[in-house]
């Protein structure tokens, strides 16, 4: 009982450990996103897709040279925003991304110390296991030596059925715990399967808005390639007028 109840609280207090510092990383990301998990730091949609665009080529220009030169180097494919706020984006941007990766890698260490905490969990029941058995072999070994009369012998087998009773109340606590940590394994896996699922959602989501805006950039083309033809003719008809 008293492995158990140190197994449990050690479980317990890694859980609390890694739960309290996801929160913090939590609350940091909702303190970016004052609206909604797909803000986008205040610019619109569209505007933010062409800012993660730009950023891939504009990180090879700038070289590993800072943010200065990022958002310098992200500015002539966005015109029309200030460098200033383009800077500003870009800050904003990174320090989500930090905060991202930092969820991510708190989710992974919590799921690896948790399967060293089941490792020695494991080891410490079954260490306890033979050492009760040791002790429980060298007492019966004591008493068979001592054993010279009936008494003794009685004495003996009385102790042999407890010693087989505390085996199986042992190996009935064992299976308790065991089952209790592959519970807590199951309800971690879920955890974890939910988060994947959250994840690849908010992908999706992001996706979508993507083929969304490049849909309306090429409607907006074929628009202005249809407006530009009928000027042409337009044009065409009243040079054709005025040569007639």
């Amino acid at each position: 009982p008293e492995v158990k109840a140190d197994i449990v609280e050690e479980w317990e207090g890694i859980v609390a450990r890694y739960q309290c510092k996801k929160v913090e990383t939590q609350c940091d990301l909702q303190a970016l996103w004052p609206g909604t998990r797909c803000s986008t730091g205040g610019w619109t949609v569209s505007d933010h897709a062409r800012f993660v665009r730009a950023r891939g080529p504009a990180l090879m220009v700038a070289g590993g040279k800072g943010v200065q030169a990022v958002a310098a180097a992200i500015s002539p494919y966005l015109p029309e925003v200030e460098r200033e706020v383009v800077l500003e984006h870009e800050l904003w941007y990174q320090k989500q991304r930090i905060l991202m990766d930092r969820q991510k890698a708190i989710s992974r260490n919590l799921a690896v110390e948790q399967e060293r905490h089941l490792q020695r969990a494991r080891r410490a029941l079954e260490s306890q296991s033979r050492m009760a058995a040791a002790r429980a072999d060298a007492a019966v070994q004591a008493l068979e030596h001592e054993a010279e009369c009936l008494a003794l012998r009685q004495k003996l087998a009385g102790l042999k059925e407890a010693y087989y009773h505390r085996q199986e109340e042992e190996a009935a606590a064992r299976g308790r715990v065991e089952a209790e940590l592959a519970e807590k394994q199951a309800a971690l896996d879920a955890r974890r399967q939910a988060e994947r699922d959250r994840e690849r959602l908010a992908l999706a989501d992001y996706r979508r808005e993507v083929a969304a805006l490049r849909e309306a950039e090429e409607e907006m083309r074929h628009m202005l390639e249809e407006e530009e033809r009928q000027l042409a003719l337009e044009q065409a008809e009243y040079n054709q007028e005025r040569v007639e």
